[in-house]
């Protein structure tokens, strides 16, 4: 049976890496400092705010820094996704951790369009669910999107995710109720995925 993680055995912020290195993206931790302008921006496009929740809310620089700023580094993550190459800030992906329970849930947002459709997003899931595994030592993560939402969906697919459920018109969106889609990966699956033993996971 895995340790129970408590706020006494749980290491500090510090000790979980602030870089995760991919081929094109890397994650880096997000710091109030690095919302900018163009961050701003993406939440008030209707188009990458299509499927998010934050489409419900106004958010401006201060609230975004605020919004941030919440997120401890020990349970809750947020990284922000760069292009390996020009070092250019481009989404976001969260992971919030229950650490009694030790699973997880994940968000990610590419903001900036013209990464849409480059591997960004699968490349940055690939990286969060090494972080999350190998790293923070959870034991599953659990993901829900929407039924209209193809490209997330399509991405929990190709990256070998399985579809525990389906709860009909939960979800408003693009002017109707849709269903929820329930994803999730475990920590001995992913291991084998990524080709390494699930000795070096929590089982």
């Amino acid at each position: 049976m895995p340790a129970i993680a408590t706020s006494m055995s749980q290491p500090e912020a510090s000790s979980y890496p602030t870089l995760c290195a991919g081929d094109g993206y890397y994650l880096k931790r997000l710091r109030p400092e690095d919302v900018s302008a163009d961050y701003a921006k993406w939440l008030q496009d209707p188009e990458v705010i299509r499927y998010l929740q934050v489409r419900f809310e106004a958010r401006d620089i201060d609230s975004i820094r605020a919004f941030v700023a919440g997120f401890d580094h020990k349970d809750r993550f947020i990284f922000g996704i760069h292009d390996a190459e020009t070092d250019r800030h481009i989404g976001n992906i969260t992971l919030r951790v229950n650490p009694h329970h030790l699973f997880a849930n994940m968000g990610y947002l590419i903001g900036d369009k013209t990464y849409w459709e480059k591997g960004a997003a699968l490349e940055a899931v690939r990286l969060v669910l090494d972080f999350a595994f190998f790293e923070r030592k959870i034991r599953k993560i659990l993901e829900c999107t929407t039924e209209n939402h193809i490209a997330s969906n399509f991405n929990f697919r190709r990256l070998g995710f399985t579809f525990e459920a389906s709860i009909p018109d939960l979800y408003w969106s693009d002017g109707a109720y849709h269903a929820a889609t329930y994803w999730s990966m475990d920590a001995a699956t992913w291991a084998k995925l990524r080709g390494r033993s699930t000795e070096e996971v929590v089982q």
